[in-house]
């Protein structure tokens, strides 16, 4: 029976949870500082189960060793950008938050278990987990540009009036406003889609920024339900070995040029692992701006 384990049960944890217990993909621990929060949320989701028609399983507390048997360790926990904290604070803030989270949660896994993770900001803290861990770097990734990329989907959806299921698009880079979507390569069932300039511009800063306008329409939060389906795609991809090709923040060592850092990149996924960043015929241009990242 597959087990994941998700350290941070706020509410894309929550929702993550809830995705993968659901549609019974497999059983999910839950962590947070205080039990209480965490056995709660677990407590709930379990009593939605029976409606969705599944028999997988949620367990909630604070102790680490709920998550011995994990195959993938899910990190959500952090705090928030707030306002006057630059990229610089919120990184060192949450590099404390999940440096401690590597301290107790190593004790309970083992070489083989996948680490996915969420905290922002996302490249930054993907980097850091692979060197606080020092293993195979096929084991770690971060999950933000392949939301991005749903994003993306859903604006070209909503521009052209047609179904997203036939739309591929993509976008790579950081996750954040280092994000490039990749305008020119964008295909409606399976045909690259002739966009104009306009519709282009339209598409990328309507990606770029919708993270931003959805904190702004809640007014004290930002989006859960997207980035909890998110990491349900990418767990049911190595859970699965899928061999699926997503968009994910990964180690990169000579792949485009690029090494000792984490970027957003297609990456083909297997058990626990991602295997392979495919190598796309992108524009100089776009290579260049990923390379200044």
């Amino acid at each position: 029976m597959s087990k994941v384990a998700i350290i941070g049960a706020g509410n894309v944890g929550g929702l993550a949870a809830t995705w993968i217990a659901g549609l019974g993909l497999a059983d999910v621990v839950l962590i947070d500082k205080g039990s209480g929060r965490a056995k709660g949320k677990a407590m709930d989701i379990n009593d939605s189960l029976a409606i969705l028609g599944s028999d997988r399983w949620v367990d909630g507390g604070d102790d680490y060793s709920l998550i011995e048997g994990s195959e993938v360790v899910v990190i959500t926990a952090g705090v928030p950008r707030r306002p006057g904290m630059t990229r610089e604070d919120l990184r060192v803030e949450n590099e404390k938050i999940v440096g401690d989270i590597l301290n107790k949660a190593t004790k309970f896994v083992t070489e083989s278990t996948a680490w996915v993770i969420v905290t922002n900001p996302l490249d930054y803290i993907t980097d850091f987990v692979y060197q606080r861990l020092l293993i195979d770097r096929h084991k770690v990734m971060g999950m933000g540009v392949n939301l991005d990329s749903s994003r993306m989907i859903n604006q070209i959806s909503r521009v052209l009036g047609v179904s997203r299921s036939s739309i591929k698009a993509m976008v790579i880079g950081q996750h954040g406003k280092g994000m490039l979507p990749l305008v020119d390569d964008i295909t409606l069932n399976g045909v690259k889609l002739e966009l104009s300039e306009k519709e282009k511009e339209f598409i990328k800063n309507k990606t770029i920024n919708r993270g931003a306008e959805i904190v702004a329409a809640f007014g004290n939060g930002s989006a859960y339900v997207a980035p909890g389906a998110g990491i349900y795609q990418v767990v049911r991809a190595i859970l699965t070995n899928s061999k699926e090709v997503l968009p994910l923040s990964v180690r990169l060592e000579g792949e485009y040029g690029i090494s000792g850092k984490c970027l957003g990149v297609p990456v083909r996924l297997g058990y626990l692992a991602w295997e392979e960043v495919i190598k796309a015929p992108w524009k100089e241009d776009i290579l260049s701006e990923l390379k200044s990242l």
